[in-house]
């Protein structure tokens, strides 16, 4: 579709071919792709696939779940200790 882009300094840009989910990376569900054009020389600078349904629900699973599981719980821990500690204070 378009030829590989450019660096300023000349170093190739690798166009993203997967979404990184869970930890992992993971291939599309779907086949569509989008580009990235440049506003001053109207070129395509990168293409990369668009995410179809089955992807965003696999990343919303992936995010809910490190939030159940990981920092989050213990984060949201912490904010309700402080709003209760705050509410017994006033």
């Amino acid at each position: 579709m378009s030829a590989q882009p450019q660096m300023p300094a000349g170093l190739p840009v690798k166009s993203p071919d997967c979404f990184f989910i869970g930890g992992k990376w993971e291939k599309p569900a779907g086949k569509g792709t989008l580009d990235v054009i440049s506003p001053v020389t109207e070129q395509v600078v990168m293409t990369f696939p668009e995410a179809s349904p089955a992807d965003v629900d696999k990343a919303v699973a992936a995010a809910r779940k490190a939030f159940d599981t990981g920092r989050g719980r213990a984060c949201r821990r912490r904010s309700a200790a402080r709003c209760c500690s705050r509410w017994r204070s006033s």
